[in-house]
């Protein structure tokens, strides 16, 4: 024999219930046994609650705060009270067992049947009842967690093929980064004058300190990368290492090195 259930029960407790349609979590955490480490306060704290609380907000049927505390007033008001689907995640992470008798208790409200702790439920309908109820939001925060990396990872790509372009001489059409620096050069001999404060710093050094052997006063960046990005296209420097981590503003090439002169007998 049935009988009519207007109220969310679990365990015998009664689940008090705000204006706005939360459910207290002090009643479901007393129904649960009342455990310290189990307080909602604790929960509440969690980072992945806060991330699924954020998740909630604006959500269709969710009230515009999926969670309020009350601490003034009368006794029998106050606690923390929240949605449905917080209800569900808290259970969960008091125990699998407290999280299927309160599965229970709300398939027994939607029902109008009072709750049985006997009531046979299926791995199946458990899986569908917990997807149901928090299985898209996990998934939501989980995406917002991978976005930022994969935005770093595709400029990551770009700059990798920026170097590329450099390697690959000669430059595969007119407008490459390689040709760009050509239109930049300033004046004859350019070329002969990097490639001897190349030589003077062993054959190997950073843009930057090439250009402090050049003299900053007389030289630009601009200037310097226009001559050594025709030594490459040339063949008689090569990148010795290529910048990986994107920083705007600063010149590809993170070390170069001098394979040969572009000239016959190597000046003292």
């Amino acid at each position: 024999m049935s009988t009519n259930n207007t109220e969310l029960t679990i365990l015998s407790t009664t689940i008090r219930r705000d204006a706005d349609g939360r459910y207290c979590l002090n009643d479901c955490w007393r129904a649960s046994g009342a455990e310290n480490s189990k307080r909602p306060s604790l929960w509440e704290a969690n980072a992945q609650t806060e991330a699924l609380i954020e998740e909630l907000k604006g959500s269709a049927g969710i009230p515009a705060h999926p969670t309020k505390t009350v601490k003034t007033g009368a006794n029998d008001r106050r606690g923390t009270y929240a949605c449905k689907e917080l209800v569900y995640a808290y259970a969960m992470w008091i125990s699998p067992k407290f999280h299927l008798q309160v599965i229970r208790a709300f398939d027994a409200l939607v029902t109008g049947q009072i709750a049985s702790q006997h009531n046979s439920v299926t791995v199946a309908d458990m899986e569908k009842q917990v997807r149901s109820a928090v299985g898209g939001i996990v998934k939501g925060v989980v995406n917002k967690a991978l976005e930022a990396q994969n935005t770093h990872m595709r400029l990551l790509e770009a700059k990798l093929d920026q170097a590329l372009i450099l390697l690959d001489r000669p430059a595969p059409n007119p407008n490459t980064i390689v040709a760009q620096h050509k239109v930049q050069r300033q004046e004859e001999g350019d070329d002969i004058l990097v490639v001897k404060a190349l030589q003077q710093l062993g054959g190997k050094a950073t843009p930057r300190t090439i250009m402090r052997r050049l003299g900053t006063a007389r030289w630009n960046a601009s200037r310097r990368d226009a001559a050594l990005a025709s030594l490459i296209e040339s063949g008689h420097v090569v990148i010795e290492q290529a910048l990986t981590k994107p920083s705007p503003g600063r010149p590809t090439m993170d070390m170069v090195r001098l394979v040969q002169a572009p000239f016959h007998q190597t000046p003292a």
